[in-house]
């Protein structure tokens, strides 16, 4: 391609696309996967969101914000991957026209601002979500110092890619303009990935110590703290690409390796927003399974319950309708019960009602058949939720 030849935009926008295949392929259904899903998973949890907030819970919350916007760069970045790739991204030099790799080079600039903003977007979803549930100092200062860091790597990409020709359209174009010193670029992928690999890991692990300790059950817990980690496991796909890198400064072939830097990349931002979205989904589960509930009262320890009649099998002891327990007046079996406060007790002698024994009475009633009453608080632990919602509606975690 000869520099002293402009070469106009609209003669690269006439440009047929390519079939891809082989990395290019890989790229395309990689990127859409991804995409697709993060589409899913975010509208799901929005719609879980939309459910709760007209019950009269506040169920929006700041993390929700980020995560939508991390989404849009997301889908930008899986539409510019997919586009790259239909026009040279993961094809070798030797099959395209110096045209195609313009074009190609033209979308893969906006895959890479899309990336450099979905990242940071994706982390302060996850740590705003954290920061509504822990007051300790450390955690926050860890989570707020993970989000500046990502936020200043995010600004110095983005000025360096737009800024480094002049004008902008150079940088895929060099037809058109002038441009600095691409090495910046390669320089400051290394820098970012380790960043992205420092950041990653910090929101994946201090969810362990702020979650450990709330108020849940424990399969619960560990499951939140081990979605959330999948955060960690993105970092896996930074460290991946890091080799490829060093093709930014090749003269041939650029385009073929670049997809391996976007397959890992997307993988590493979709994996993010996932595991942003999954917690609050466990509310549909829980929803199932209180309708499922509903539709019957639980047996006890005498026996199964039949849902037609209201009663426990085997006892044929109706239950209360509203405290769900067994009316102490509907026992009528002539013995004595005891209290630990101001017991024992007899069956009165017209079966309606209970009548407290007199001393010399109570001092011999261990030896007969006796009912012990007793109180059992029953404690719902889905009503500390995290990432879903809390008892009164307000989201723990995430919502």
């Amino acid at each position: 391609m000869s520099t002293g030849t402009i070469i106009p935009p609209s003669l690269v926008d006439a440009q047929p696309p390519i079939v891809p295949h082989g990395l290019a392929k890989t790229t395309i259904v990689v990127s859409t996967f991804l995409g697709g899903l993060a589409v899913f998973l975010v509208g799901l949890r929005l719609t879980i969101r939309g459910w709760l907030f007209q019950s009269g819970t506040r169920a929006f919350g700041i993390d929700d914000i980020f995560l939508v916007l991390a989404l849009a760069s997301f889908i930008s970045c899986s539409v510019t991957a997919v586009q790259s790739c239909f026009y040279g991204v993961g094809t070798r030099d030797a099959d395209l026209t110096p045209l195609q790799m313009i074009k190609a080079a033209q979308y893969n600039t906006y895959w890479q601002l899309s990336y450099v903003l979905s990242i940071p977007l994706c982390k302060a979803a996850i740590a705003s979500a954290l920061f509504r549930v822990t007051d300790r100092r450390l955690y926050r200062v860890m989570l707020w110092a993970a989000l500046m860091l990502s936020t200043i790597v995010l600004l110095i990409v983005i000025f360096a890619l737009v800024l480094l020709c002049k004008p902008w359209p150079a940088m895929w174009n060099p037809t058109l303009g002038t441009c600095g010193d691409r090495g910046i670029i390669t320089v400051l992928s290394y820098v970012a990935s380790g960043v992205t690999i420092i950041t990653d890991w910090t929101c994946a692990v201090v969810p362990y110590f702020v979650l450990k300790d709330l108020q849940m059950p424990a399969q619960v817990r560990y499951s939140l703290i081990g979605v959330l980690a999948l955060g960690g496991f993105a970092s896996i796909a930074a460290i991946v690409r890091l080799p490829y890198f060093r093709y930014y400064g090749h003269d041939t072939d650029v385009l073929y390796y670049s997809a391996n830097i976007t397959i890992w990349s997307n993988a590493e931002s979709g994996i993010g927003i996932i595991a942003a979205s999954v917690p609050p989904l466990r509310r549909i589960f829980t929803c199932l399974r209180s309708m499922i509930g509903s539709s019957g009262i639980k047996g006890n320890s005498q026996g199964p319950l039949d849902h037609t009649s209201g009663y426990t099998k085997g006892s044929q002891v109706k239950r209360d309708a509203s405290s769900q327990g067994v009316p102490l007046e509907s026992l009528r079996f002539g013995t004595t019960t005891s209290t630990s406060a101001g017991g024992p007790f007899r069956a009165k002698g017209d079966g309606k009602g209970w009548e407290k024994m007199q001393d010399d009475e109570g001092n011999s009633f261990s030896s007969k058949q006796v009912i012990m009453e007793s109180t059992t608080v029953m404690v719902d632990s889905e009503s500390v939720r995290s990432h879903w919602g809390s008892e009164d509606g307000r989201p723990v975690v995430g919502g």
